[in-house]
């Protein structure tokens, strides 16, 4: 260690000294909420997904088919689209929102301390309940429909390296079995 790190160490930590606390932690009130809300929520879609799964609750049936006739993916792609892409519009307005706050005011004192955290909060659960909710209700769909999502998206997006391959087998299968090189 030379002079000069002991320096450098020394103005660093002083000026650090001098903004003040850096991170004291959130309140125990905001983490109490986030814990609540965040139990609450997935007590809520263990329960939808549990009586899913065993036949006794057609709520989420339902509304993957309402999804499914809206979107045009099988219902247990569309209602994850759906869930997930609410989240995100809320999501972002809440990030907007939380920017222009803290243009105005600074840092603020924890995860909840403006309402512009809750709906980012909202957004991060709507994703981890789209998947879950996909997942539930892909376990009681034909296994043909990941097969009709996959070409859905890889056509939608150009083919990609997965299409190409695609379109050589089947060149190779026309030639008789033989290696045929893929038109452009």
């Amino acid at each position: 260690m030379t002079v000069f790190d002991v320096t450098m160490y020394g103005g660093i930590m002083s000026a650090l000294a001098e903004v003040g606390v850096l991170a004291a932690g959130a309140p125990s009130a905001q983490i109490l909420i986030a814990t609540l809300f965040g139990l609450g929520t997935t007590a809520l879609l263990a329960l939808m997904v549990s009586r899913h799964l065993s036949g006794k609750g057609p709520l989420l049936a339902r509304a993957g088919a309402v999804c499914e006739r809206a979107i045009g993916l099988p219902s247990w792609a569309a209602l994850g689209f759906v869930v997930a892409m609410q989240g995100l519009v809320f999501g972002g307005a809440g990030v907007f929102w939380d920017v222009s706050l803290h243009i105005d005011q600074g840092r603020d004192g924890g995860p909840l301390a403006n309402p512009s955290h809750y709906p980012i909060l909202w957004a991060l659960y709507s994703i981890f309940a789209a998947g879950v909710l996909s997942v539930a209700l892909h376990q009681r769909a034909e296994v043909r429909s990941l097969r009709a999502v996959v070409r859905a998206t890889s056509e939608g997006s150009g083919g990609g390296p997965a299409e190409e391959s695609r379109r050589n087998r089947r060149a190779a299968l026309a030639a008789g079995g033989q290696r045929v090189r893929a038109r452009a």
